[in-house]
């Protein structure tokens, strides 16, 4: 009986956490780029540093801002921005304006600096249209555990032969 109450609780939550992740991170890919902060301005200072979970990130600070604008790349190459933005160069920054007084850093979604695009949106929108669709086929997953479950009142196996 335990086991059975597990089971469901288990399923139930699955399909609820999927859902959520999925409409955050499908609202988080629909967005476009005029609903994002912006700023122009000048640098005013540049750099590499280590983030608070110790990842190398590039980051711009410009006057009238006290945080610092913060570029992750996964390949941790920085050498484009390094050579392509001095200190005094004009940028224009769309930025995730989150408030947070934890997160020191302001997250770069698009920098252009002479109209030359740096950082684009549309890379930040795939990523997060490939989490939702992730989130989607884990949702589609679960639902075919629940459906199975209900058939034969048990699970033979919940994880694939491939795993």
């Amino acid at each position: 009986m335990l086991k059975k109450k597990l089971n469901i609780f288990s399923i139930l939550f699955g399909l609820i956490l999927f859902s959520i992740l999925t409409y955050i991170f499908y609202k988080n890919a629909s967005k476009n780029l005029s609903e994002y902060s912006q700023v122009e301005s000048f640098v005013i200072e540049k750099g590499i540093t280590k983030s608070e979970n110790n990842n190398a990130i590039f980051y711009l600070k410009i006057p009238d801002y006290q945080k610092r604008f913060s570029i992750y790349l996964m390949t941790r190459n920085y050498d484009e921005f390094e050579n392509k933005i001095n200190i005094g160069d004009k940028v224009k920054i769309h930025f995730k304006n989150l408030n947070s007084e934890k997160n020191k850093y302001l997250d770069v979604i698009q920098l252009e600096k002479e109209n030359q695009v740096l950082v684009n949106h549309k890379k930040h929108k795939l990523i997060y249209y490939g989490l939702s669709i992730l989130c989607l086929l884990a949702n589609t997953y679960i639902l075919f555990m629940l459906f199975h479950y209900i058939k034969y009142r048990n699970f033979d196996n919940p994880i694939p032969t491939i795993f």
